[in-house]
Parts: C-alpha cells; structure tokens; sequence
C-alpha cells in the first residue's frame, strides 16, 4: 500500500486532547516531543512572510461586511484556528509578526503616514506586518463527541485560496468605498496621526498594495477550487517567482493542481522530499548543524508565502528579500524531535478506539512488516515500517513512476506541472542558474530553474556559502529534455498536451513517493490530492466516494478520516481536473472486508 507523502517545510508536533483549552500532552496522551514553549514559538516564529502590515489587519473590514477581517468567526470559517485564550499577538495559530527592515524589502517597503522608521539604526523601529508560517497550514485540529484533539505537523483544514480572494476583496473595497475606507484610516491613523496628508499615503499604499495582490491572484488564477485542506503550492511559489522575474509580462500559470498539506514528522530522516520527491535531504554542516537542503527548500516555501523578494539583472550580491534564515534554520532543527501522534484509543474513542491486538497481528503480516522474502511485493515494500520508538532513522523511500510498470496510477497533475511549466525569465535571463555558477538561464526556462536561480541569490546575499550546493539539492534531480508532443487525432488542449507529454517522460520526479506511515490516522483525506476521504476507502478502490464534503473536524474512529457532512465545508468532486480519485490500489481491490479491517487495525498501531 502506498500513500503518497512528502512535506513543504516545517512543523512541530504535540498532541493536544480533551479541550480548546487544553495544553501540551493533556489527557494523559504521550506529547510527540515538544514542550509548550517551543510549540508557541512555532506558532509565532516569522520566516519572513509578509502579507500586509500588522495594523491594516487589526482594521480592515470584510467585503461587503463591516466585521473585521481578522474576526475570529471569519478565519475559524477560513479553517484557521484560534487559540481559546488567546497568544501573543492574539493572532491565529500561524499568523506571524515580521520586521524585517526597510534595506531589504523592495514592493513592501512603503510607508503610509510621516515619522515611520526604516530600521536603519536600533532605535529605529519598523512597522511590523503580517504573514503566516508553516504552522498555518500544517496544524490539524480533530474532533470527537466534544474532545479536541491538535495534531502539529498535520495537515491542516484551511482553505487559502479563499482565504486570499477573500482579503483581495477587502483590499480592493476599502480602496474604493470612500466609507469603508474612512472607518478604516480611523483605526490605522489613530490620534494626532489622522491627518488629510496621511490619510492620502495611506490611500497611496493601500491602492499599491491591492494593484500587487490583484496582479498576483490573476497569475495563479483557476477555475479550480481547492476547498478546505489543498494547496497548489508549486503553483503560488512559481507564479510569485515568475512575477518577480517579468512582472506584468510574467504569463499566467493557472495553479490548479492542489494537493493535501502533507505530515511533517519524519521529513529530517528521509531521503527525499516534497509529494514527487524532487528535494534532497543533505547531510548536516557546521557548528551548528543544519540540513542545507532543508534550507534551500524552506527559503523556497517562503517565496511563495508572501515574502518580499527583489530579483535584478546584477546578481553578483544575491537578491534581497524579508526571508529569515536564522528561524528557517532554527524551525528545521527542531523538526528532529517531531514525533508521529500516537492513536487516542479509548482516552478519546471510547470502546471504538480500543485496538483488536489479533487483527492488527493479521494486519501486520498483511502489510509486510516481517517480510524477508524481497520478491513478494507488499505494503511494507514501499512504506518502510518505522517502529514508534526508533522515528529517527534514516529512511530511503521509494519513488513510483508514471512510467514504472507499477505505475501509481493517481491523478499525474501536480508532478506534471512541476516538471513542464515554464516562463519569461525576465530579469534573470542571462543570469548562471545557480547565480554565481551554472548555465545561463535562458528567455524561457522552466519554472522551477527560475525558482532555483531565485533561492540561490536570495542565500547568497544573506552570506550563506553552501547557496550552490544546497540549492543544487533542493531542485534537482533528473530532468531530461521532454519528448516532442505527439499528433494526436483527437485536437487536445494546452492541459492535455502537456499531461501526454509528461507521462511520456523518464525522470526521478515524474511520481510520487512512498513514506512511513507513522500516525497516518490524522492525515485524512487521503492521496496526494486528497481525493479519497477516509483509510477505508483508500483500501477498497471501488467504494471511493466520487463527491465528498471536506471541512467537518468530526472525526470517524471506524474508518479513520474526517465524517463527511452534506454542506459542511466544501464540495470535492472527484471528476474534476487534478480530483481524480484513481490508482494507488496494488492489490487491495482483492482483498476480503475482513482483511481490510486487519490492515486497518494495524495501520492504528504505528
């Protein structure tokens, strides 16, 4: 059995049970490794994002609604979460501070009332902005019968895209609405700073800020929705590098292949990373050490995530931009004490989630954990079985190819589109794809050359000497040049051309990946795309729902996922481009109920 994982960045864990308000470890389940102190930090760490600045959140309303946008009945709708009892900053679980200083800022360094600092000197104190880190996207939150339970490291059930057509909306109407806008400058310009000059910076900035934002989502623009719990995340990190490269002549790159929020305990011990197993983990340098890697890939994430970058045709210096090396690094070490959240049982569950030790004994044999015969293909083959008690060994995971004769058979989308897109180089044709070294980039690379190029510069202007060598590791990997598309006596549109082009292509990234399975119970919906809603379904390839409701937190011990509620949430429709819901059987369309309940059993135990 394979279930496709990987990770985009970083993330703690401690399981949280019981209550909203309950802490670290509570109801007497094993913590996954982190204190309280360390999981605040995590929630409240910048790496560098920034979406808009920190006092245009607090007083910006919502469109066509004088609510606050910030309103906690707003984000918790988002799936966003709220701390009962609030945090520093009273801000949702993910939604950070950053005050990086004007020297290093380029579209986010305006100012919207006299007397604001640069940060030049210590006492020269920058206005502070908002952004999200990893935590925002990958924590997920369960429920069962009034218990809650927090999982970090989780993927999350927050739904981004609306999230940013929602704040799109607001930015434009305050703009707009002369109302909107003067309620707005009342909270932004408080006291003897509400004066008509600085009401018209304000306007200036604002207008600025809504033009960048609006240029940004009609890149990534899709027809697509993702809903709650998906992220094309590839798509919003290239769209953003490709409109820093070539701004309005950047093309728009519909990112329309969405996948799940992987899990991220584990991602230190395994070889490779991200859903097509694209980056390399690369052994740790320095006093204190850190996966170089990781850094590259982790800079890259925060590209796409709202950080300030400004790419120019001189890179001998490196490109600046507001991504914080020093908490990337930092969130990256911490990742080793990460541990997979153990099943709840009947702390939580009840008579539901009390193991059947004998049926997950069955399960066991069935997956393959003892299997020493290596021409019998099982589970275990390409799912290494990682004991709870040793999580920190190495792991080489096993990458299954479209054009393997064990061919995954899931949607091909999301690793299509990493492999073939491309863009106007803009500013960076010319540029060695590892800015200092490598081969010029040409007038249209791909996507991924130019996030390359960008991440390179961006650490080597941070001095960071390992800039080459990590980030040869972080987008590598074997990428020939595709086949000419083949006639074809059907006409095929952009979209499929590029699908057939792709699945006729030999390379290491042109899949996706096996990883263990250690907590695999909290990572519903299942598949990379998240196309299968629950563990039973993923085993029985004939009784997959084909339209399913994502967003309900309600929990179902039985066939471990989330309860699908008509309504609630939202709509995943698994006939749509990038949904569908095939593939990933290996056998289990054959075996009995009784089996799949044992496979089932055991999968709770790791």
């Amino acid at each position: 059995m394979r279930n496709t994982g990987g990770a985009c960045a970083l993330i703690l864990a401690m399981l949280m049970t019981a209550s909203c308000k309950g802490g670290p470890g509570s109801a007497g389940l094993t913590p996954q490794g982190w204190t309280s102190d360390v999981q605040t930090k995590w929630y409240t760490y910048s790496q560098g994002s920034r979406l808009l600045p920190l006092a245009w959140a607090k007083a910006l309303e919502q469109a066509d609604s004088t609510a606050l946008f910030l309103d906690p009945a707003h984000i918790n709708r988002l799936g966003y979460i709220y701390l009962a009892g609030g945090k520093p900053g009273d801000l949702p679980i993910g939604f950070t501070v950053d005050d990086t200083p004007d020297a290093r800022l380029s579209n986010t360094a305006f100012h919207w009332k006299a007397g604001q600092g640069a940060g030049t000197s210590a006492t020269d104190k920058v206005e502070p902005w908002l952004g999200l880190n990893c935590s925002a996207c990958h924590t997920a939150e369960l429920t069962y019968q009034g218990k809650v339970m927090r999982v970090d490291g989780g993927p999350a059930l927050s739904d981004f895209q609306q999230f940013l057509v929602d704040l799109r909306a607001s930015l434009s109407q305050t703009a707009s609405d002369p109302a909107k806008f003067d309620r707005f400058a009342k909270r932004v310009l408080a006291g003897a700073d509400d004066t008509p000059a600085n009401r018209q910076m304000l306007m200036t900035a604002l207008k600025t800020l809504s033009a960048h934002e609006n240029a940004l989502g009609a890149i990534n623009a899709t027809d697509l929705k993702y809903g709650y719990g998906r992220l094309d995340a590839f798509g919003h990190i290239f769209s953003k590098v490709a409109f820093a490269a070539a701004g309005p002549a950047a093309r728009p790159q519909p990112s329309d292949a969405p996948t799940s929020y992987p899990f991220l305990w584990g991602i230190p011990y395994e070889d490779r990373i991200q859903w097509n197993g694209i980056a390399k983990n690369l052994p740790s340098v320095g006093v204190n050490k850190f996966d170089a890697g990781a850094l590259a890939r982790n800079s890259g994430e925060v590209v796409g995530v709202f950080a300030d970058l400004h790419l120019t045709d001189q890179p001998q210096h490196g490109y600046t931009s507001s991504a914080n090396i020093d908490n990337l690094v930092w969130f990256e070490q911490q990742l080793e004490a990460l541990r997979a959240p153990p099943w709840p049982g009947e702390a939580v569950f009840g008579d539901k989630g009390k193991i059947d030790a004998a049926l997950a004994a069955e399960g066991k044999t069935l997956f393959g954990t003892d299997n020493t015969d290596k021409s019998r293909t099982t589970c275990a083959t390409c799912h290494e079985v990682v004991p709870s008690d040793d999580q920190t060994r190495k792991v080489k995971v096993r990458m299954s190819l479209f054009l393997d004769p064990d061919a995954p058979g899931t949607d091909p989308t999301m690793a299509c589109n990493a492999f073939m897109r491309k863009g106007p180089a803009g500013v960076l044709k010319g540029t060695p794809s590892l800015v200092l070294v490598g081969d010029p980039l040409g007038a249209e690379p791909p996507l991924a050359d130019l996030l390359k190029t960008s991440v390179a510069g961006l650490l080597l202007n941070q001095g960071q000497k390992v800039a080459s060598v990590a980030v040869a590791s972080a987008f590598g990997y074997n990428r020939p040049v595709p086949p000419p598309v083949q006639p074809s006596l059907v006409p095929l549109t952009p979209r499929e051309q590029m699908l057939q082009t792709c699945m006729a292509t030999k390379s290491d990234i042109l899949g996706y990946k096996g990883r263990p399975l250690n907590g695999i119970w909290a990572t519903a919906p299942y598949l990379h795309n998240g196309s299968v809603q629950n563990l039973a379904e993923l085993l029985n390839p004939a009784k997959r729902a084909q339209v399913f409701w994502v967003g309900n937190r309600e929990y179902d011990p039985v066939n471990l996922g989330y309860v699908s509620t008509e309504n609630v949430g939202s709509k995943f429709d698994t006939s749509l481009p990038g949904n569908s819901n095939k593939g990933h059987d290996y056998g289990t369309s054959a075996l009995t109920d009784h089996q799949r309940k044992a496979l089932l059993e055991y999968l709770k135990t790791l």
